[in-house]
């Protein structure tokens, strides 16, 4: 009896301590917006790769692909995983990976003019909370990197520096100025593209300088878009979404970046409109969902109601060009009433110079299409209206639309349209890069080169509407509906993932590989107006995901 006394207590001894290693290794989750400086301008986090890595496994677009890529339908071995994940034991790549946390934060976007292209330097940090001690680490972090130096950079120089009792590891280009820097501080690794990057995230950790937790905003929008329960999540402050306003603007409006006034304006203007932008990402219906929230003051809100006063049910049909590279279809009540709404809510809240820049912006929008009128255009077209882009190459979007008054229409494009092209009814703008086509009761406005296409395949009978594609439509009540052709995307992933393996596409899997995109190909983004702001929701088959994937190995050092 003793012995077995002894038996039984032994046992429950060893229970003890066995259900205590776990509960004492079993890492808790981390707030990593702790780590990253207060003043971040983009700030990106993921609690569990290994959720990632599940839910991309089961998407359409991995079920179809992976066999061609003789990839495993899953990342392998979940109950390994989950074991090294509570207990610490196992491969430590296989420990880094099941307990990681991970954050990316962009400290400073700064560019320079180079002749006539922009380039973008980022200055930026990646926060991996490995939730493994230091000692452990330390050497498969040194060798991490140095493997993705070697990929990065072809043959970096490296060394170590210890500053103040902290070590940095520092690989560097050839040439240049690039570097990938890292330190580890606890369980806490910090990566960055410069010295200054690795600092200002260390600082925080150790207390030197305010946090982004500690932002009202950042709590806000991590309830608004369900941040808990999400595979991802991105946040932008208001302050420094009006930053990226500023930085943004003069590309896409084509205004050089060392137009200050124009810079002070937009900056001006941005920060009294917009408030914080966030993003999450979840698995839904055997794809990705990515949910943006472009927060806007309330009385930007209720300016733009009437604006995004979408139909009670779409009428969509409209005889479209096949097969486009992206569709867009607005689904306003009245458009003319749309434009006067969306441009009362933003000259609202501007003073008057600022007022009068965004007019001429607003009032430029449809000048490559020939229109220097917008309200008076908007009130002879009809309610359906839609923008497609025919090709990745296309310049811009030819605008397809239904028409409420055809004799002032005609009236309005005989004085900007003076030119016939022989033998067509297609008018062209005098310098012929612009043309406009009336068929029936539907206009075309768009390049010359892409109404004419239009005016092809609307002769030969090949143009349909969108809703006969079951492929890319689906029934929305949205404002704003885009379709948009996701494969380049896609494709970009697939040699990724093949750079990653280090394996080559053969001509054979390469067929195999566009037959399975051209059953993926189309994302869907709903546009929509809500109590704060502007939310989008966009379904695609791997979301921001497979972008990031293509960024991680790129095709050239």
């Amino acid at each position: 009896m003793h012995l077995i006394r002894r038996i039984a207590l032994a046992t429950a001894l060893l229970l003890i301590v066995a259900v205590a290693f776990l509960w004492w290794n079993k890492p808790k989750t981390t707030e990593m917006s702790a780590y990253a400086p207060a003043d971040s301008l983009v700030y990106l986090e993921a609690n569990s790769l290994t959720h990632i890595t599940t839910a991309v496994a089961g998407t359409d677009a991995w079920i179809k692909l992976s066999p061609i890529l003789e990839q495993q339908s899953g990342w392998a071995g979940p109950t390994l995983m989950r074991f090294s994940r509570w207990t610490g034991i196992g491969p430590i790549q296989s420990v880094i990976f099941s307990r990681a946390q991970v954050a990316l934060v962009m400290l400073n976007l700064g560019a320079s003019e180079e002749g006539e292209s922009l380039k973008v330097r980022p200055e930026a940090a990646l926060l991996i909370e490995t939730h493994t001690s230091s000692r452990r680490i330390r050497a498969f972090t040194e060798e991490t990197l140095k493997g993705l130096a070697e990929n990065t950079f072809g043959t970096p120089s490296f060394k170590k520096v210890t500053t103040n009792g902290v070590e940095y590891l520092i690989w560097s280009a050839p040439t240049g100025t690039r570097q990938i820097v890292a330190t580890v501080a606890d369980s806490l690794v910090i990566v960055g593209n410069s010295e200054a990057a690795v600092n200002a995230c260390l600082a925080v950790r150790q207390g030197k300088s305010a946090r982004l937790s500690e932002s009202p905003e950042l709590k806000q929008m991590r309830g608004r878009l369900s941040a808990s329960n999400a595979l991802a999540f991105g946040f932008v402050s208001s302050a420094n979404a009006a930053r990226l306003a500023t930085f943004a603007a003069p590309m896409l409006l084509g205004r050089p970046q060392t137009e200050s006034g124009f810079g002070k304006i937009f900056s001006a203007a941005a920060a009294k409109i917009a408030g914080a932008i966030g993003w999450s990402a979840f698995l839904a219906n055997g794809g990705i969902e990515d949910r943006y929230l472009i927060s806007l003051q309330p009385t930007v809100v209720t300016r733009l109601r009437p604006a995004f006063d979408a139909k009670a049910t779409g009428d969509v049909n409209l005889p479209l060009p096949r097969q486009p590279y992206s569709v867009s279809l607005y689904n306003f009540a009245d458009p003319q009433v749309a434009w006067l709404s969306f441009e009362s809510a933003i000259l609202s809240q501007l003073d008057a110079l600022s007022a009068a820049v965004f007019s001429e912006l607003l009032r430029s929008a449809l000048r490559p299409y020939g229109i220097d009128d917008p309200e008076n255009f908007l009130k002879l077209v009809g309610p359906r209206t839609a923008t497609v882009r025919l090709t990745a190459l296309s310049e811009r979007s030819v605008v397809v639309g239904s028409i409420r008054n055809k004799a002032g229409l005609q009236e309005l494009l005989a004085a900007r349209f003076p030119k016939r092209t022989p033998n067509t009814p297609i008018m062209e703008t005098e310098d012929g890069e612009s043309a406009a086509l009336v068929i029936g009761e539907m206009l075309y406005l768009g390049s010359t080169a892409d109404v004419g296409t239009c005016l092809q395949q609307l002769s030969h009978g090949e143009a349909r509407s969108i809703v006969d594609d079951k492929r890319i439509f689906r029934q929305s009540t949205a404002s704003v509906v885009t379709y948009a052709d996701d494969s380049d995307r896609l494709r970009g992933f697939v040699s990724a993932l093949m750079r990653a393996n280090r394996s080559r596409e053969t001509g054979f899997k390469a067929d195999q590989i566009e037959e399975a995109l051209a059953s993926l190909r189309y994302a869907i983004t709903e546009t929509s107006l809500a109590d704060d702001g502007i939310e989008r929701r966009t379904r695609s088959p791997l979301g921001q995901f497979g972008a990031l994937v293509a960024i991680l190995f790129p095709a050239d050092r």
